[in-house]
């Protein structure tokens, strides 16, 4: 049972006895059905994930004509409280559940006010699933936040390459086939390949490319997705391979290098109004796979292009003033703090100031506030009109004198 909070009370949104809750759903597909190169496939979205601010000001979770929450009693691993949210079609008089609700993070270091809501299956293959979320978070009053999860996918049956795809599969796991940066997984049933996922779903981007067909069979069917592929006029009597991007949380902004326009990033909700753009985008990024040759770098060796797609102008910059730190940067920041504090401990706070403050500067520079007190939590760099060797030693500082100038600080 739900708990109200004290400060801010929140009301309970409960499914009327009468109204009917079906898990079918029998709404229209939207995914894409197109062609790359001459090779038929279709490209949707397959998970959408997000997170979302509550505001307190507000009572939250009221129903309205179009989404209903109803609250679980339990909660997940990381957040204390579950709510499943229901929505009911245009013209439609059952109510579906179209997504789960988590509530009220257990860490108390994270704004308690965020909720995390992922979308069910069905509802990633709309036409507008942004448009979708915007109404859904309306009805709800909640605030978007970002994107922590989005699964991109492309199902086919013939790759550009003209070769079975099960013999591409096979090359990949005996390294015939070399995919750039990424560790790889192999999943075998008998003599077959049923799927190689390259990289790990903790980080930024994996992959994974899959029998789909068979996950079907062995894991339950899903009729959109079926009418999907009879839409795209899919063979019946083939296999259908998935090639799937699984994105995690990203604060950098795609830009067109053509248009000069700024496309969006996991903070803007309409990151995911476009599914062909997207899945191009990721392709060309993430899919560097090449024919390996010993001896030879991987620059040079001959690529892979499975999907016959063209190169795409999408880039992914960050649009601000500040530079990406890398881990030699984290490096040298950590070498000169160590220099500064022998300096500091063996009386020479001239030097140790002079160090500090340039760690300040590149602290500054890269946005690493949050990895240094991470880092050296016992220690502070602090910011004003002194220098850092006037807060921890002002005496010692003032008694040096400057040789070169000719100045006495006494």
């Amino acid at each position: 049972m739900r708990q109200n909070n004290e400060n801010f009370p929140t009301q309970i949104a409960r499914i009327p006895e009468n109204q009917k809750i079906t898990p079918d759903y029998q709404g229209s597909i939207f995914a894409k059905t197109q062609f790359f190169g001459k090779n038929k496939v279709t490209v949707a979205f397959d998970w959408i994930e997000f997170t979302a601010i509550q505001n307190p000001d507000k009572t939250d979770f009221l129903a309205s004509d179009r989404f209903q929450v109803k609250f679980m009693d339990h909660g997940t691993q990381y957040f204390i409280e579950m709510a499943e949210i229901f929505h009911l079609p245009a013209g439609s008089g059952e109510w579906i559940k179209c997504a789960s609700l988590e509530i009220k993070p257990r860490v108390h270091f994270i704004n308690q006010n965020i909720v995390k809501i992922k979308l069910e299956n069905r509802y990633c293959y709309q036409e507008s699933p942004d448009q979708f979320i915007n109404d859904l978070l309306q009805d709800l009053k909640l605030t978007f936040k970002n994107y922590t999860r989005i699964d991109t996918c492309c199902d086919f049956q013939k790759i550009a390459t003209g070769e079975m795809i099960q013999d591409m599969l096979l090359k990949f796991s005996s390294k015939k086939y070399v995919m750039k940066g990424k560790s790889m997984q192999v999943f075998h049933r008998t003599k077959d390949i049923t799927g190689i996922k390259f990289g790990k779903r903790e980080s930024g981007c994996s992959i994974t490319m899959y029998n789909k067909s068979l996950e079907m069979r062995t894991k339950g069917d899903k009729r959109h997705i079926r009418e999907l592929w009879a839409a795209a006029a899919f063979d019946k009597d083939h296999e259908t391979y998935r090639l799937e991007f699984s994105e995690k949380k990203n604060l950098l902004n795609l830009f067109d290098n053509e248009s000069g326009e700024v496309q969006e990033s996991h903070c803007d909700i309409s990151y995911i109004k476009n599914v062909e753009r997207n899945f191009k985008y990721l392709y060309k990024k993430h899919f560097n796979a090449a024919i390996f040759c010993a001896g030879v770098r991987f620059s040079r060796m001959e690529k892979i292009n499975i999907l016959d797609i063209e190169q795409t102008a999408i880039v992914s910059k960050r649009l601000c003033e500040k530079k990406q730190a890398n881990n030699y940067i984290k490096a040298h920041i950590k070498r000169t703090f160590e220099d500064a504090t022998a300096y500091d401990l063996a009386g020479d706070a001239l030097k140790a100031s002079g160090l500090y403050e340039y760690i300040q500067d590149e602290l500054i520079k890269f946005d690493l506030h949050e990895w240094f007190n991470k880092k050296f939590p016992m220690y502070q760099i602090y910011c004003g009109e002194m220098t850092v060797g006037d807060h921890l030693s002002n005496r010692k500082y003032l008694s040096h004198q400057l040789t070169q100038s000719g100045l006495n600080l006494n």
